[in-house]
């Protein structure tokens, strides 16, 4: 029974691995509802960081494949990602959980 309403990765997910596949299950056992927060190009505000192969909309077809994956939202500036996190944060801290990857 998940322990959480809501549960957040944020990330670019370029090159899907199974470890992002053993990852997102886990996550999803502890939430009902598992959100992506989708970084389109890490490297538009930090340079040393690779430009993701594929296009965002590839990502997201991949994404949206995998069954523990209930919703996804796209963000370019790492700006938008904080604000994203305050306001799923604000909805209620008890009941979210959350984990930030390549930030």
């Amino acid at each position: 029974m998940p322990m959480y309403k809501t549960g957040i990765i944020a990330g670019n997910f370029d090159v899907i691995h199974p470890g992002y596949i053993k990852m997102f299950e886990e996550c999803k056992s502890y939430c009902e509802n598992f959100l992506i927060l989708l970084h389109t190009d890490p490297s538009i505000e930090r340079p040393e960081k690779l430009k993701p192969i594929l296009s965002v909309e590839e990502r997201m077809e991949m994404l949206y494949a995998i069954k523990y994956i209930d919703y996804i939202h796209i963000y370019t500036y790492e700006n938008e990602l904080v604000q994203l996190l305050k306001i799923n944060c604000q909805i209620s801290l008890k009941r979210i959980f959350l984990l930030l990857v390549n930030f």
